[in-house]
């Protein structure tokens, strides 16, 4: 990699394919710099065919990153702009890719782009709630990230828990415990017995247990991106007593 002071790797975690996990690191991450900073997102480059490269703006940052949908699973796409787009050379070896990338940053550096370009957003690959799971008495929602500390973040933003009104009348089903009947106000209210619920500073639902891993409560052992894509956290109607 071409690290230099003006360069800050954010984490070599992500497993190999995992779009979701990327893009949600992504998205947490990009707000503590400043307008103006690039990020460069190098995830699940190659196993799709003719991917392209594409240098966006949001929110006054630059993004170089491929249109393999990491964009578009949390990303307000309204208010994405293409820059520029252009092939990613598969038969190249890592240091020519680096290459193209660091050229896509001088431009950025440089003169820049002087407008937008026409591109078809809806070529990219659209990840979203729609893979929600709906019954006559629930809805299931997929896991988007386990943090290091075993906490789970559920594929559910605020706003749409609560324009869905799953803030009355609903709980939160953990197998084998306690369901989870109310939403925290923060992570601190959580016990080593029952876990905790709560929005967390970029808005998603937040599964939390003091200590110890809630998603191994949940039986999430593995956190891979085949793995991941079953996982469903349910919020059901609260039994009558």
């Amino acid at each position: 990699m071409f690290i230099s002071e003006d360069v800050i790797p954010i984490t070599y975690t992500i497993a190999p394919y995992n779009v979701q996990d990327a893009t949600y690191i992504l998205y947490c991450n990009h707000v503590i710099f400043p307008a103006g900073t690039i990020h460069i997102a190098w995830v699940d480059i190659f196993c799709v065919q003719n991917t392209n490269l594409l240098v966006a703006t949001y929110n006054g940052h630059y993004f170089i990153l491929p249109d393999n949908g990491i964009f578009s699973y949390i990303f307000d796409m309204d208010n994405l702009k293409i820059l520029h787009c252009e092939p990613i050379n598969r038969e190249a070896d890592e240091t020519e890719r680096l290459r193209q990338v660091a050229g896509l940053c001088a431009k950025i550096r440089g003169e820049g782009w002087n407008s937008t370009m026409a591109y078809d957003l809806y070529k990219i690959p659209r990840y979203t709630i729609s893979n929600m799971v709906k019954t006559a008495t629930s809805y299931s929602f997929g896991v988007l990230h386990i943090s290091k500390r075993g906490n789970v973040i559920v594929d559910l933003k605020q706003t749409m828990f609560e324009n869905m009104g799953l803030s009355s009348g609903y709980e939160i089903l953990v197998p084998g415990k306690k369901n989870i009947t109310e939403i925290s106000p923060n992570c601190f209210l959580a016990s080593d017995l029952v876990p905790v619920a709560f929005f967390n500073e970029f808005g998603f639902l937040e599964l939390a247990k003091y200590k110890s891993s809630v998603a191994f409560l949940l039986g999430i052992i593995d956190s891979s991106p085949s793995n991941l894509a079953g996982q469903k956290i349910t919020i059901q109607k609260k039994q009558l007593a």
